[in-house]
């Protein structure tokens, strides 16, 4: 294997998931783990490849070593984190607080970037909310109002 192969290898493990890596790391290692850090998986392929490649080492240049050594240390590395997906437009501006009624209570709701702050806590849906209030599931923006119950049938075209 050359060493451009070898980096090509160690790129694709970059893109493991955790779960990805454990199963990899079964195949390669002959044995199962029940290790889930994602990190230490991709590193223990990485040094796994770059032993069963040595050949290819011994061959390149002390600069190509150590940019394959820097290769090996970037898996150390978490992969940057994914993008958030976008927020939903029908939900009032951060900071905004709603007030609604439940069982003869108020209960006033900030509007958080990311979620819901309400009786103390912090909820990522505005349904994981109502249902805390209400121990029922409800549509969040429909028990927040913020979306109005459509009744009748919709018309099928």
């Amino acid at each position: 294997m050359s060493l451009a192969t070898l980096h090509a290898a160690l790129r694709a493990l970059r893109r493991l998931t955790a779960t990805e890596a454990r199963q990899r790391y079964a195949v390669v290692f002959g044995r199962s783990t029940r290790s889930r850090n994602g990190a230490w998986l991709r590193s223990a392929l990485a040094r796994r490849l770059a032993e069963e490649h040595a050949d290819a080492l011994a061959d390149a240049t002390p600069r190509q070593r150590r940019n394959l050594e820097r290769a090996i240390a970037a898996l150390d590395r978490p992969p940057p984190p994914r993008a958030l997906p976008p927020r939903d437009p029908r939900l009032p501006a951060p900071g905004t607080v709603l007030r609604r009624r439940h069982q003869g209570r108020e209960v006033e709701v900030r509007v958080l970037a990311r979620g819901f702050e309400a009786l103390g806590h912090c909820y990522a849906s505005a349904s994981a909310l109502a249902r805390a209030v209400t121990g029922q599931r409800w549509n969040g923006l429909l028990w927040l109002g913020l979306r109005r119950r459509q009744r009748g049938r919709k018309e099928r075209s």
